[in-house]
């Protein structure tokens, strides 16, 4: 029993990890985006490259210290690697 709620705690803790290298990075990258950046790419026609490694630029551009961001940096690029397909789809309707 003691084993079973062990691994519990472990996963959970994994979870809540995970849930922070997600959310953490694209927050700071929608406090860059705004409405006229969307506005502009649209008018342009073009390919919007935004989409393609946007976890490791809003890591980038965070305002939190260097030692946090250099722990992030690897995950944001694992993430990046893992959605580059979809980042690529998303920049030809983005």
């Amino acid at each position: 029993m003691d084993l079973m709620r062990r691994r519990s705690v472990r996963i959970a803790g994994a979870c809540i990890v995970a849930a922070t290298i997600a959310v953490v990075p694209y927050r700071a990258w929608a406090r860059e985006y705004r409405d006229d950046t969307y506005e502009s790419s649209r008018d342009r026609g073009g390919y919007n490259d935004q989409y393609i490694f946007a976890a490791t630029r809003g890591v980038n551009d965070m305002d939190a210290p260097a030692v946090l961001r250099a722990t992030l940096f690897p995950v944001t690029i694992l993430v990046d690697f893992v959605l580059l397909p979809a980042e690529i789809i998303g920049g030809f309707f983005g």
